[in-house]
């Protein structure tokens, strides 16, 4: 459904903070407000690129056709609130180069690319302004993947290191909150098969209901949550406590990425933030989900391990 957009719309993003009235105005001209249900498709790959897209509520999934994903396409991006996507359109392409997803029913921006051009032609000084901040945008992705990259080729360098997954796990919290400053604490959950439940290690700064023993079941609300999606979940574990309060925890901003491998939830790993709310970008989201993926083989194999050694310690009590 489709809806003009009034300039107070407008001023809710950030993207044009820096934007007179008028070029607000000629904007909302040129533009429209689009509300899409969650599993809508915005554009498919090879699409006509005529929009480009910035996001005012929900989430959308910028995605890549990839014949080596198991799924059939790559998430790239995670565009959460003042996300802007779709940029082609304004950088010449003829068509897009993926699809958008609807993560979240979401409230959407679409802007007209080749109306925009033909006004920018026509007034220099506001064309400066426009594309400064276009590239402005850009570069905050660049960093963001650029971040990104090194946090994955450390973890990377230390899987290939190290033999379990015990001795990894300290490392990888290092490296994430090196990457995700926000976080001030975080959790790491694994898959016990033997007694069907989800082990969690708090990280320092998280106390949880059971300490050093805490767990949950898979009928738990977070666990069935987390398995009805492969993509990050963001909360406010304050105001959650129907997902949260098995754990007792109380945080402001939960950032929280299930670990899938053969289709089956082999363990999740969480972010928070005590005093911050929405303390999480889109790019932080991306990150976590890489690491995740990253991580699944290993994880698995020591779900195995574990397994076996619950079976031989049981069959020796059994002797």
């Amino acid at each position: 459904m489709s809806e003009c957009v009034a300039p107070e719309i407008m001023k809710r993003l950030t993207f044009f903070n820096s934007m007179t009235p008028e070029v607000i105005e000629a904007l909302c001209q040129r533009a429209s407000l689009e509300r899409y249900d969650k599993d809508a498709a915005i554009y498919n790959e090879g699409d006509r690129a005529e929009f480009f897209y910035i996001v005012l509520s929900g989430e959308v999934l910028v995605q890549k056709r990839m014949a080596t994903v198991k799924e059939g396409y790559k998430t790239l991006v995670i565009a959460g609130k003042d996300g802007l996507f779709g940029e082609g359109a304004l950088l010449g392409r003829e068509t897009y180069l993926g699809r958008a997803l609807v993560k979240s029913d979401a409230e959407i921006l679409r802007i007209n690319a080749r109306g925009l051009e033909a006004y920018l032609e026509k007034d220099p000084h506001l064309a400066v302004l426009f594309l400064d901040q276009f590239i402005n945008v850009l570069a905050h992705r660049l960093n963001g993947a650029v971040r990104e990259q090194m946090a994955l080729f450390e973890l990377g360098r230390l899987i290939g290191a190290m033999k379990g997954l015990s001795e990894l796990m300290p490392s990888v919290t290092t490296i994430i909150e090196e990457a995700i400053p926000e976080a001030d604490s975080s959790f790491f959950a694994l898959y016990h098969r033997y007694n069907d439940i989800y082990d969690i290690k708090a990280g320092e700064g998280l106390i949880l209901n059971g300490g050093p023993d805490a767990y949950l079941k898979p009928d738990a609300p977070l666990v069935a949550m987390l398995g009805g999606s492969s993509h990050p979940y963001e909360g406010n574990p304050s105001k959650e406590q129907h997902l949260w309060g098995d754990l007792g925890i109380t945080a402001q901003s939960a950032l929280c990425s299930p670990i899938y491998s053969e289709g089956r939830l082999v363990g999740f790993m969480g972010l928070f933030s005590r005093d911050q709310e929405q303390a999480f970008t889109s790019e932080q989201k991306n990150l976590l989900h890489s690491v995740c993926c990253l991580l699944a083989p290993m994880i698995e194999n020591e779900s195995f391990r574990r397994d076996e050694e619950d079976r031989a310690r049981m069959n020796r009590y059994r002797q």
